[in-house]
């Protein structure tokens, strides 16, 4: 109301896109061999894997937190990786970390 202008800001692409989500969706569901886990856990994990079967999945609050950690991980060894470009084939954007 004082006639000042408001900053415009660049919007920035934070998302990640199917086969980024999939992929991290898989690594983190994985038990890996030999790994001797509460018996709970492998229907745990399985029911996991079946979340990103298809495009119209739908995660829990605690896999997504799992996905958002694991996308920040995976930028920061592999920049590349995040998002789409699990082949290398694309540069990834800055990743925000202020949230954490």
């Amino acid at each position: 109301g004082d006639g000042e202008e408001t900053p415009q800001h660049p919007i920035e692409y934070t998302g990640l896109d199917l086969a980024t989500l999939q992929f991290l969706g898989k690594r983190l569901s994985h038990i890996p061999e030999g790994f001797d886990a509460h018996p709970h856990i492998p229907k745990m994990m399985a029911a996991r894997a079946n979340m990103f079967q298809d495009e119209t999945c739908r995660v829990d609050w605690a896999t997504a937190e799992q996905l958002a950690f694991g996308a920040m991980l995976c930028h920061h060894l592999r920049p590349d990786c995040v998002p789409g470009a699990i082949d290398g084939a694309a540069a990834a954007p800055t990743v925000p970390h202020h949230h954490i």
